[in-house]
């Protein structure tokens, strides 16, 4: 996309205690990253200075940023009290020598408080010498990093690792302090960067690839695809960030080609026209409504979902209503149907039957799959606080086995002792209906939930692995493709819940074939879908 580049204000290098193997730590593996995703810089940290000492890790960052054009220092920081550190002028006098862009504090990890007299001569120091601040959204409530923006209203705060669903906390503090910003990463409300430029402004978000832990092109997708100008998207791409440190040099990569045909389609911000995108996984609102389940998510009816399926590419969405799992199940499967009645060609409707009205099973049984016609079945067992075997789910079950019909199947729910190990559970359902097939949501949210599901796969010819987790984790994609095949993981978004983009990011920035790619996208669920049993 013409002059967007990408500056990445958010990734921790080096050793760090725990890692996953399918993830990277090293200078020279971030680099190759960062060309394969075409990031033209970021502003990174040392692991070393989070979890062990700050002074050291920031003096072995200065040895892995030297000369580098595409690593951009930032120091970890604590208050000088307790001598640690230098006292705040001395310091600070050191960064700007050094040309050290930001500094990082993390007060829950570190044990120093944002408030009161401890941080104040350090924050006072950052704030006189122009260099913005980073704290991370699980070290500081809002309320906490708020007071710091009162205080301080010339230093620049960027709120890290900024989750969708707390948008009725945050719109406040930036409609209060305009020197708060955000990054993008796991800030992935439906249509919620919009609605944030709209509002706020453009100038308030920053992109971030928060390596070595999320995906990076999940997170620019997320920017590409956002329903925003031009202008907007090169802001938060990399001009905000490049204002916040001052107007450092972003040189482009002169020989950077995209590995595929897929990525030169999403680099450019065209629709994934060419090829076949069905999305597995996916909730819908009613008519004209902004509130999804416990989430801010503007327009995410019907002609909201549409236009969003439409910039992307996305043929088809499989969608349960938020009113069934969480209120209504009823009314949302009415819902669904309308959607469906109305896109018939782009709706595929989940029924979801609410286990604690036993008097409605047989009628929606009737009316999701034998009137309504819908292809998938939604439990939803976190809500309802009914396990997946329990007797007043056989008759839903016993219908998916009868149909061929795919089940949208829950995993870990921690107030469902019985659901505490869902793959012996699946598994036991999986040979007692083998001709349903169990699609197990959130594959991709961690790696300890992946490998379960992965073995569960393995031993289960009629179980799929279904994506979407919003933490987009990194080199998920290419380890579920590794271990089960590329014919049985399923992309998914999970929107409204979620934005689309970021999830579709995740499997189009994948590190697969392109073969690969197409097969998750939409091949796969096709050939479940095709197999459906008409009633």
């Amino acid at each position: 996309m013409e002059g967007v580049r990408f500056f990445d204000c958010n990734s921790m290098i080096g050793r760090r205690a725990y890692r996953e193997p399918e993830t990277i730590y090293s200078k020279e593996q971030f680099l190759e990253d960062f060309k394969y995703y075409n990031i033209v810089g970021s502003l990174v940290y040392e692991a070393l200075a989070v979890e062990y000492n700050p002074a050291v890790g920031n003096e072995r960052l200065m040895t892995e940023t030297e000369g580098s054009e595409r690593l951009f220092p930032s120091w970890v920081l604590m208050p000088h009290q307790t001598g640690e550190m230098k006292e705040p002028k001395e310091l600070i006098a050191s960064m700007v020598e050094r040309k050290v862009l930001a500094a990082r504090l993390f007060p829950k990890r570190h044990r120093f408080s944002l408030s009161g007299d401890s941080c104040k001569p350090l924050l006072d120091e950052l704030e006189k010498n122009g260099i913005p601040v980073f704290i991370d959204a699980a070290e500081a409530t809002i309320g906490e990093v708020l007071e710091v923006c009162k205080r301080h209203p010339d230093l620049k705060v960027v709120r890290t690792r900024q989750w969708h669903g707390e948008e009725r906390l945050l719109f406040p503090a930036l409609e209060r302090c305009d020197n708060l910003y955000i990054d993008t990463v796991y800030f992935q409300g439906f249509n919620v960067i919009a609605f944030v430029c709209k509002e706020f402004g453009a100038d308030r978000m920053l992109y971030s690839a928060d390596l070595p832990y999320a995906d990076p092109g999940a997170a620019k997708m997320h920017i590409l695809y956002a329903d925003i100008n031009l202008k907007e998207k090169r802001m938060i791409a990399g001009e905000n960030l490049q204002r916040l440190l001052g107007g450092v040099e972003l040189k482009p990569y002169p020989d950077w080609k995209p590995a595929d045909n897929l990525i030169a389609t999403v680099e450019e911000g065209r629709p994934l026209s060419d090829v076949l995108v069905i999305d597995a996984h996916g909730h819908i609102s009613g008519e004209d409504e902004m509130t999804f389940p416990g989430k801010f998510a503007p327009n995410s009816d019907a002609e909201g979902l549409i236009k969003a399926m439409d910039a992307l590419g996305v043929d088809m969405m499989v969608i349960s209503a938020g009113a069934s799992l969480y209120s209504d199940s009823k009314l949302g499967n009415k819902i669904v149907a309308e959607a469906m009645r109305r896109y018939p060609n782009r709706f595929i409707g989940a029924g979801c039957i609410n286990p604690n009205y036993p008097e409605d099973i047989d009628e929606e049984i009737q009316f999701c799959f034998y009137k309504s016609g819908m292809k998938v079945v939604k439990p939803y067992p976190a809500a309802h606080k009914y396990p997946l075997f329990g007797s007043r789910y056989r008759r839903l079950l016993e219908c998916a086995d009868r149909l061929r019909l795919p089940v949208l199947t829950p995993g870990y729910c921690d107030h469902l002792p019985e659901h505490r190990e869902p793959v012996k559970m699946v598994e036991k359902l999986s040979r007692e209906y083998p001709k349903a097939k169990f699609l197990m949501v959130h594959s991709g949210s961690r790696y300890p939930v992946a490998r379960r599901y992965v073995e569960l796969a393995k031993r289960c010819g009629n179980v799929f692995l279904e994506i979407t987790y919003t933490t987009i984790t990194y080199g998920m994609i290419k380890y579920l493709v590794d271990e089960v095949g590329d014919d049985r993981v399923l992309f998914g978004s999970d929107a409204a819940f979620r934005d689309i983009a970021p999830q579709l990011g995740w499997v189009v920035y994948a590190k697969i074939s392109e073969e690969s790619k197409r097969k998750i996208l939409g091949l796969n669920m096709k050939r479940i879908l095709d197999d459906v049993k008409a009633p």
